[in-house]
Parts: C-alpha cells; sequence; structure tokens
C-alpha cells in the first residue's frame, strides 16, 4: 500500500468521525478560543492543543469501539456489550476531567 492511499484512509476515518465528534470539536476550538482572548502565552496555547488532541484520541477510541461492538452484536440488550461501551465511555469521562484540571489549573 502507497503511502499516500494511508494518508487518504486515515483523512477518511478523520471525517468519519467528525460526523458525529463535531460537538466535541466546536468545545476543543471554543477553549482554544478564549485562551487565545485572553492572551496567555503561547506555552499555555501548545499545552491546551495537547491536552485537547490527547481528550480528542480517547473520544475517536471510544466512537471506533462503539462501532464496532455494534457491528459484532446487533442485540441491543447484550449486557456484555453494554459493558465494553460503558467502560469505553468512562475512560474519555476520566481523560476529560483530568485534562480538564489540568487545563484549568494551566489558563488559571
Amino acid at each position: 500500500m502507497r503511502w499516500f492511499s494511508r494518508i487518504w484512509i486515515s483523512i477518511r476515518g478523520f471525517a468519519l468521525w467528525l460526523k458525529v465528534g463535531y460537538p466535541f470539536m466546536l468545545l476543543f476550538l471554543a477553549v482554544l478560543g478564549v485562551a487565545l482572548f485572553k492572551q496567555v502565552s503561547w506555552l499555555h496555547i501548545w499545552i491546551i492543543l495537547i491536552l485537547g488532541t490527547t481528550l480528542t484520541i480517547a473520544e475517536m477510541i471510544n466512537y471506533a469501539i462503539e462501532r464496532l461492538c455494534d457491528f459484532v452484536c446487533k442485540n441491543k440488550q447484550n449486557d456484555n456489550i453494554r459493558a465494553i461501551k460503558d467502560i469505553c465511555a468512562g475512560c474519555v469521562l476520566v481523560a476529560g476531567l483530568a485534562l480538564g484540571v489540568v487545563g484549568l489549573w494551566i489558563i488559571i
């Protein structure tokens, strides 16, 4: 597989995620906008970008696992699938809370 094909597949995957993840991206851009408006240092801006990117990655992995679970098991009442999805959502929540605390500590 050529390198261009791999890049195109990655872009297509990100575009698929954006269809459901756009509210999250808007929130991330709003936080970045507030940081720019407050005129914090560039170090803070870079840290916010890194924190937002980390949370975006966690959210994308969560979405991929949920899609995989839906593909594997069509039955919505499966307790194992529900547990897997809940754990993934919990991981994103914990990552978001931790990154939020770090972000607030940096901005304030």
